[in-house]
């Protein structure tokens, strides 16, 4: 018996151990729509959003661009992720505070992270409103293909 459960872990390793990113976490995109109040779906132009770390440096995700959605994994490292939003020469700073939950690992190998929203903050410079749509940010929770609508887990107001 001692020999069976040896060798099925052994299996179990090799197996495991043929996949690059065992062991490695697998983050969750969130998905932030923007919005007008009365037209719906909104495209900004000349959009800049940075990622702001704990030292308070950044890294760009979108560099002057027209969107109407980015998509991002929040830090699953911290209870929060801040972003700056520029469109044009306007600024807002937007902060979401969320949980995260480490789940075990799939049959690849690899830990899934999921987050759940708790808030958003915003500056209110440029974002007049925000509300959280699907507040469970999961692998596979959103849906932005052409064959059906996009399920945003937030929503920004402009």
């Amino acid at each position: 018996m001692r020999y069976i459960i040896a060798i099925f872990a052994s299996l179990s390793l090799i197996a495991c151990s043929q996949y690059k990113d065992c062991g490695t976490e697998q983050n969750p995109n969130l998905s932030i729509g923007f919005f007008d109040q009365e037209e719906g779906e909104y495209i900004l132009n000349d959009v800049t959003i940075r990622a702001l770390d704990t030292n308070y440096t950044d890294s760009i995700l979108v560099d002057d661009q027209d969107i109407s959605f980015f998509e991002v994994s929040p830090n699953p490292h911290l209870d929060s992720s801040s972003f700056v939003i520029t469109v044009d020469t306007l600024v807002d700073t937007l902060t979401i505070i969320h949980s995260n939950t480490k789940g075990s690992p799939s049959i690849e190998c690899e830990f899934t992270m999921s987050f759940d929203i708790k808030e958003i903050k915003h500056s209110n410079n440029i974002i007049q409103s925000s509300e959280i749509n699907n507040p469970i940010v999961e692998e596979l929770n959103n849906t932005n293909d052409d064959s059906e609508e996009a399920i945003y887990n937030l929503h920004l107001f402009f």
